[in-house]
């Protein structure tokens, strides 16, 4: 048994590194690199998580909750902070026309929902990052 935890965690901490390496990216994204870098992102993401963004952005809040509830909530934070990276980034915004900007800022409210529901500590940053996504809450 204590290999088996030994095991997932690291895998968790391997997966939080990766999803850290792509907000970096995306934090570095801009016209001239985004139709190199966004490619790799997506697959990334559809072979961690079994979805792209577009399907994220396609994807029923309960589907979405569902998937929710079989992440680690260490790799659900990682994930909510790259899809705000995303969002709030002008390059993807420029450069991406088939993916819903405003569905994906929605996911990834419901996802910050998701997490200050199930954690006992308060994230300022979960705050920060949902109050930048919905002014108007």
């Amino acid at each position: 048994m204590g290999l088996e935890k030994d095991f997932m965690e690291r895998e968790l901490k391997k997966l939080v590194l990766l999803l850290t390496g792509l907000i970096e990216q995306v934090g570095g994204l801009s016209s001239k690199n985004a139709n190199e870098t966004l490619p790799d992102i997506d697959s990334t993401i559809q072979k961690e998580f079994g979805f792209t963004l577009r399907d994220l952005s396609k994807m029923g809040d309960k589907d979405l909750l569902e998937n929710a509830e079989n992440l680690h909530p260490s790799a659900l934070e990682k994930l909510s902070e790259l899809l705000f990276t995303l969002v709030t980034n002008d390059a993807f915004s420029k450069i991406v026309t088939d993916i819903d900007k405003n569905e994906l800022a929605h996911k990834t409210i419901v996802i910050i929902d998701f997490l200050n529901d199930q954690s006992d500590t308060f994230s300022l940053q979960r705050m920060q990052m949902r109050a930048v996504l919905d002014p108007t809450d």
